[in-house]
């Protein structure tokens, strides 16, 4: 049989009492990154439709591969994940408990930071998803520089957040006619 790129084949196994379900999803020739990130959401959908509770994922390369995979790999599974839950009164994901092993050739050492990696990465697009969804009456141009100052509150990063008079002085036309628009200040 044959499974393409990012496709899921499942099957169950009678193991005693119990019903284990086997996940194989087709990766092709591992050309680039993106190749694992969308595999590894394949995946991620396939497990969110399941009502199960539990599970232990085992991923096996036949392949070489380098740890800029493996953060692929941690993206595709969190990215597929995200959703925009701050205002929903239950939970949008069910609260399961996931065991991942992973063999591969990649060096632990190395492998646990390609998984921070995938991780940081991961949080930082939720966080910019997050803001983009945000209701334009709770986010606005004030509040937008309160939270980034504080997302970067002792962080690596220097915030300057500009008022009307500073944009005005650096000709910031655009962003004052855009913010023109709106009964908040740009």
């Amino acid at each position: 049989f044959e499974v393409k790129n990012g496709q899921v084949l499942s099957f169950e196994v009678l193991n005693g009492k119990e019903i284990n379900t086997y996940i194989i999803v087709g990766l092709g020739k591992l050309e680039d990154q993106e190749q694992m990130r969308r595999a590894a959401a394949s995946v991620s959908r396939f497990l969110r439709q399941d009502k199960s509770k539990k599970y232990l994922i085992n991923i096996s390369f036949a392949f070489s591969i380098e740890a800029k995979h493996l953060t692929s790999l941690v993206e595709g599974f969190c990215l597929t994940a995200y959703s925009f839950s701050k205002y929903k009164k239950t939970p949008v994901l069910p609260d399961s408990k996931v065991d991942v092993v992973v063999n591969c050739n990649v060096h632990a050492k190395e492998m646990m930071a390609a998984f921070k990696k995938g991780e940081i990465n991961s949080n930082a697009v939720y966080f910019a998803r997050d803001i983009i969804n945000e209701s334009p009456s709770v986010l606005y141009p004030e509040s937008l520089g309160a939270i980034i100052k504080k997302e970067f509150k002792n962080k690596t990063v220097s915030v300057q957040v500009h008022d009307v008079n500073w944009l005005k002085k650096n000709n910031m036309g655009g962003i004052l006619a855009v913010g023109q628009g709106s009964a908040k200040k740009p």
